[in-house]
Protein backbone atom coordinates (compact mmCIF):
# COMPACT_ATOMS: atom_id res chain seq x y z
CA UNK A 1 0.00 0.00 0.00
CA UNK A 2 2.38 2.09 0.84
CA UNK A 3 4.50 1.83 -2.43
CA UNK A 4 1.84 2.56 -4.07
CA UNK A 5 1.16 6.02 -2.60
CA UNK A 6 4.83 6.79 -3.12
CA UNK A 7 4.44 5.73 -6.79
CA UNK A 8 1.13 7.95 -7.30
CA UNK A 9 2.64 10.77 -5.23
CA UNK A 10 5.63 10.70 -7.77
CA UNK A 11 3.53 10.69 -10.93
CA UNK A 12 1.81 13.58 -9.80
CA UNK A 13 4.44 15.23 -8.59
CA UNK A 14 6.09 14.60 -12.51
CA UNK A 15 2.98 15.81 -13.86
CA UNK A 16 3.44 18.98 -12.49
CA UNK A 17 6.51 19.88 -13.69
CA UNK A 18 8.18 21.32 -16.52
CA UNK A 19 11.52 22.59 -18.08
CA UNK A 20 12.71 25.59 -19.36
CA UNK A 21 16.20 25.34 -21.31
CA UNK A 22 17.62 28.72 -22.02
CA UNK A 23 20.48 28.67 -24.28
CA UNK A 24 23.11 31.35 -26.45
CA UNK A 25 24.15 31.02 -29.57
CA UNK A 26 27.80 32.31 -30.61
CA UNK A 27 27.45 36.28 -31.11
CA UNK A 28 28.29 37.51 -34.79
CA UNK A 29 31.75 38.03 -36.35
CA UNK A 30 32.70 41.32 -38.06
CA UNK A 31 36.52 40.88 -39.22
CA UNK A 32 38.33 40.70 -36.00
CA UNK A 33 35.45 42.00 -33.96
CA UNK A 34 33.62 39.51 -32.17
CA UNK A 35 30.35 41.22 -31.00
CA UNK A 36 29.69 40.64 -27.20
CA UNK A 37 31.88 37.71 -26.60
CA UNK A 38 33.06 39.34 -23.24
CA UNK A 39 29.85 39.46 -21.54
CA UNK A 40 27.94 37.36 -19.48
CA UNK A 41 24.23 38.37 -18.55
CA UNK A 42 22.67 36.88 -15.35
CA UNK A 43 19.11 35.12 -15.88
CA UNK A 44 16.43 35.40 -13.34
CA UNK A 45 13.35 33.75 -14.22
CA UNK A 46 10.36 34.82 -11.23
CA UNK A 47 12.80 36.89 -9.38
CA UNK A 48 15.28 34.03 -9.17
CA UNK A 49 18.73 33.92 -10.46
CA UNK A 50 19.33 31.21 -12.49
CA UNK A 51 23.00 31.52 -14.05
CA UNK A 52 25.52 33.87 -16.02
CA UNK A 53 25.16 32.22 -19.52
CA UNK A 54 28.70 32.47 -21.72
CA UNK A 55 28.28 32.02 -25.42
CA UNK A 56 27.43 28.34 -26.68
CA UNK A 57 26.14 27.42 -22.94
CA UNK A 58 22.81 26.21 -21.58
CA UNK A 59 20.93 26.31 -18.62
CA UNK A 60 17.72 23.81 -18.38
CA UNK A 61 15.65 24.42 -15.11
CA UNK A 62 12.85 21.93 -13.64
CA UNK A 63 10.00 24.45 -13.07
CA UNK A 64 6.35 24.39 -12.18
CA UNK A 65 3.72 24.34 -15.15
CA UNK A 66 2.35 27.53 -15.62
CA UNK A 67 3.74 31.00 -16.51
CA UNK A 68 7.27 32.24 -15.59
CA UNK A 69 9.00 35.69 -16.76
CA UNK A 70 12.25 35.25 -17.05
CA UNK A 71 15.11 38.41 -17.71
CA UNK A 72 18.80 38.74 -18.86
CA UNK A 73 20.55 40.93 -16.81
CA UNK A 74 23.55 42.51 -17.89
CA UNK A 75 24.75 45.76 -15.82
CA UNK A 76 27.89 45.94 -17.72
CA UNK A 77 27.67 49.75 -18.00
CA UNK A 78 28.24 52.40 -15.38
CA UNK A 79 25.46 55.06 -13.81
CA UNK A 80 21.76 54.49 -14.38
CA UNK A 81 21.78 52.74 -18.05
CA UNK A 82 20.29 49.41 -17.95
CA UNK A 83 21.02 47.11 -20.87
CA UNK A 84 19.01 43.94 -19.30
CA UNK A 85 16.76 42.76 -21.94
CA UNK A 86 12.61 42.71 -22.03
CA UNK A 87 11.03 40.62 -19.46
CA UNK A 88 9.67 37.23 -21.26
CA UNK A 89 6.66 35.33 -20.18
CA UNK A 90 6.32 32.09 -21.00
CA UNK A 91 4.32 29.49 -20.60
CA UNK A 92 5.75 25.84 -18.99
CA UNK A 93 3.84 23.06 -19.74
CA UNK A 94 3.86 19.81 -17.44
CA UNK A 95 5.99 17.19 -18.46
CA UNK A 96 6.84 19.91 -21.57
CA UNK A 97 10.18 21.62 -22.12
CA UNK A 98 10.14 25.23 -23.27
CA UNK A 99 13.20 26.95 -24.93
CA UNK A 100 14.14 30.21 -24.64
CA UNK A 101 17.64 32.30 -27.26
CA UNK A 102 19.43 34.73 -26.03
CA UNK A 103 20.72 36.72 -28.40
CA UNK A 104 22.32 40.29 -28.69
CA UNK A 105 21.31 41.54 -32.55
CA UNK A 106 24.70 43.61 -33.16
CA UNK A 107 24.83 47.01 -33.28
CA UNK A 108 22.18 46.84 -30.67
CA UNK A 109 22.69 47.13 -26.67
CA UNK A 110 19.94 45.19 -25.03
CA UNK A 111 20.42 41.11 -25.14
CA UNK A 112 16.92 39.80 -26.31
CA UNK A 113 15.70 36.71 -24.82
CA UNK A 114 12.75 35.35 -26.98
CA UNK A 115 10.89 31.73 -26.72
CA UNK A 116 11.62 29.90 -30.27
CA UNK A 117 9.91 26.43 -31.09
CA UNK A 118 10.43 23.33 -29.65
CA UNK A 119 12.09 21.80 -32.90
CA UNK A 120 14.44 24.55 -32.97
CA UNK A 121 15.17 25.12 -29.54
CA UNK A 122 16.13 21.63 -29.15
CA UNK A 123 18.68 21.38 -32.40
CA UNK A 124 20.34 24.06 -31.57
CA UNK A 125 20.58 23.86 -27.74
CA UNK A 126 21.78 20.59 -28.31
CA UNK A 127 25.03 22.06 -29.55
CA UNK A 128 25.81 23.68 -26.55
CA UNK A 129 27.59 22.96 -23.30
CA UNK A 130 25.97 22.99 -20.04
CA UNK A 131 26.83 26.29 -17.86
CA UNK A 132 29.76 25.75 -15.54
CA UNK A 133 29.08 25.34 -12.12
CA UNK A 134 30.69 28.49 -11.01
CA UNK A 135 28.27 30.07 -13.55
CA UNK A 136 24.93 27.88 -11.68
CA UNK A 137 23.02 29.61 -8.91
CA UNK A 138 20.11 27.14 -9.09
CA UNK A 139 18.15 24.58 -11.86
CA UNK A 140 15.05 24.08 -9.82
CA UNK A 141 12.57 27.50 -9.60
CA UNK A 142 10.64 27.11 -6.17
CA UNK A 143 6.53 26.20 -6.73
CA UNK A 144 4.57 29.37 -5.61
CA UNK A 145 1.51 27.85 -4.27
CA UNK A 146 -1.43 29.58 -6.13
CA UNK A 147 -3.15 32.48 -4.29
CA UNK A 148 -6.31 31.23 -2.67
CA UNK A 149 -9.07 33.61 -2.87
CA UNK A 150 -10.58 35.60 0.33
CA UNK A 151 -14.19 35.28 0.33
CA UNK A 152 -16.37 37.65 2.62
Amino acid sequence: MLAALTMFAGQNDAQTTGTIVIYRERGKNFGVIHYAAGEHPTISCDGVKVARLRERHRVTISVGFGPHDCVAIEKQYPGEFNVDSRKVSVEAKANGTTYLRLQIPFGNLHFVLQEVPEETGAAESAKMQPVKSGDSYTTVLPVIPEKKSSSP
